[in-house]
């Protein structure tokens, strides 16, 4: 509108550049904020899809932990491996020995999980850069829509609604 309003020379200058002003900030600080997002959400799903090294233990890992605890927190990095790498490590056992670890069905569906949410990632990231690319397609056409019918009819809209609502 206010790029209408400079053309035309309707009402004051400095209202309508003021108009611009803020019409131009608004679409660049909505591409940047989607464009944030989208590298966020893109960096978390890198995050997700290249975690760090899995620890396989030795036979003789923490050999001052009890055995329960050794095979309880042995497992959880074997079963840690499977959910976030898809790797089968061995683990310890109650009697010390490196035992494979076997994943059961559950086991399998939290890994299909944590699959599902890498893509899920992927998919936000890509659709807030789509955001941002549609903000700033928007900005570029917004002045040359200026020129066209368009704008005199969403002028002409403001008046018309003011004097519907005068009759009404």
């Amino acid at each position: 509108m206010g790029a209408y309003r400079i053309q035309r020379r309707i009402g004051r200058v400095w209202v309508s550049r003021l108009c611009c002003a803020i019409g131009v900030l608004g679409f660049v600080a909505f591409a940047a904020l989607f464009a944030y997002i989208s590298y966020g959400t893109k960096s978390f799903a890198d995050a997700l899809r290249n975690p760090r090294p899995a620890l396989q233990v030795p036979a003789n890992w923490a050999p001052n932990m009890s055995a329960p605890d050794r095979t309880k927190y042995s497992r959880y990095f074997a079963h840690a491996a499977f959910r976030e790498r898809g790797e089968l490590l061995k683990y310890i056992d109650g009697s010390g020995r490196l035992v494979d670890f076997m994943p059961t069905a559950e086991d399998r569906l939290e890994r299909a999980q944590y699959l599902q949410a890498i893509q899920t990632q992927d998919r936000q990231a890509r659709n807030a850069a789509i955001a941002a690319a549609f903000s700033l397609l928007f900005l570029l056409c917004a002045f040359p829509l200026a020129r066209t019918g368009l704008a005199a009819w969403l002028y002409g809209l403001e008046s018309r609604i003011e004097a519907w609502r005068r009759r009404n």
